[in-house]
């Protein structure tokens, strides 16, 4: 499994954020939220309303987020507003990426585990179109050239304004971010501890929502002028947005400390379908203590590869609690068409005979 240096970068990209004028560093995400939203979307944008009441309901946002004690509602006022930005439409990438930003950073850090909740689902449904639209060729870049760019993001923050070479460091330093997959494609090896797992996935997770917050920071955006810049900057907001979604899906299964979380990060891993998806749910269906991160996984399952998922679903036939059992015998019926129930010695044997070229595996 590929481990970025994600501490190093991190605290180098939030550096690079806070060179101009003293101003906040990247971790702040926006600085001034609602400046920012009025900035962006405008007095008449549906999102920019949700995401202003958002920030309305909170005593402070982002780093740390603390809801208002003196609004009853203002937990269900989040609630609800998390929830529509699912349907809202957005009509800059732009205006996508602040979002996404927003909501993985409340998926992440917020303290209530209903709305980390609620804004992994949201993140999963704008998922469904922001992850095909970053499905684009790009040249491969490294980790080495990840440093690079922070390194160019950096001295642009500390240029005069209308610096020429600032600004072509800036274009290339996006374009690095633009390119690199934040989010890793490499499945842990079996047998690997589900907790060091877990802390490489979120790691990977707040280095692509830092790194989109760069992409939306004052720094970034003073540059946007440039068409070098401006066109990195739409396919960046595009391809980290898809990153951060997945890294944070990834993460929520594997490390959120409530099974609530957990619970509705595993059951959206069925909705996006990462690369490692289906190695995150076998370790999930085996090992997580929740009995209900284990039935999610297991109905997840039932949307990945014949081949990637029957053998985590035939050991969780096994499982102590017979909602997991059932969720496993649901999926391996929609995966080959056969219907053995819960008998895990005839689910054996079907899969041992050739099972995996069932015409149901996807």
């Amino acid at each position: 499994m590929r481990r970025l240096p994600i501490l190093a970068l991190t605290l180098a990209l939030g550096a690079a954020a806070s060179c101009k004028s003293g101003g906040p560093s990247m971790q702040s995400l926006v600085g001034d939220l609602k400046a920012q939203i009025d900035a962006v979307f405008g007095a008449k944008s549906l999102p920019g309303r949700h995401l202003g009441d958002i920030e309305a309901a909170h005593e402070s946002v982002i780093n740390p987020w603390r809801l208002r004690a003196d609004q009853p509602d203002a937990l269900m006022r989040t609630s609800n507003a998390v929830q529509a930005l699912a349907t809202c439409e957005y009509a800059r990438w732009e205006e996508s990426a602040i979002a996404v930003h927003i909501l993985s950073s409340m998926a992440e850090k917020h303290p209530s585990a209903l709305i980390r909740a609620t804004a992994f689902d949201t993140l999963a449904r704008m998922g469904e179109w922001a992850i095909p639209a970053a499905d684009l060729a790009v040249a491969p870049t490294t980790e080495n050239d990840v440093k690079d760019a922070i390194t160019r993001l950096r001295n642009a923050a500390r240029a005069p304004a209308g610096d020429a070479s600032a600004s072509a460091d800036v274009a290339r330093a996006v374009s690095v971010f633009a390119s690199y997959r934040f989010d890793t494609q490499v499945a842990p090896p079996e047998g690997a501890d589900f907790r060091n797992v877990g802390r490489i996935l979120v790691a990977h997770f707040n280095m692509a929502n830092t790194v989109l917050g760069a992409l939306t920071s004052d720094v970034v955006v003073s540059y946007a002028a440039d068409p070098a810049v401006h066109d990195a900057l739409e396919l960046g907001r595009v391809t980290v947005s898809a990153s951060a979604i997945r890294a944070g899906l990834l993460a929520g299964a594997t490390a959120d400390p409530s099974e609530i979380v957990r619970a509705a990060a595993v059951r959206n891993l069925a909705v996006i379908r990462p690369e490692i998806g289906a190695a995150v749910l076998s370790a999930a269906v085996r090992r997580d203590l929740a009995s209900a991160v284990r039935r999610e996984a297991a109905r997840a399952l039932g949307s990945y590869p014949a081949a990637e998922s029957v053998p985590a679903l035939l050991d969780a036939l096994g499982d102590d609690m017979p909602d997991v059992r059932s969720a496993a015998a649901q999926s391996l019926r929609a995966l080959s068409g056969q219907d053995f129930r819960e008998d895990r010695a005839l689910w054996r044997r079907w899969w041992q005979s050739g099972g995996a070229a069932a015409p149901s595996a996807r």
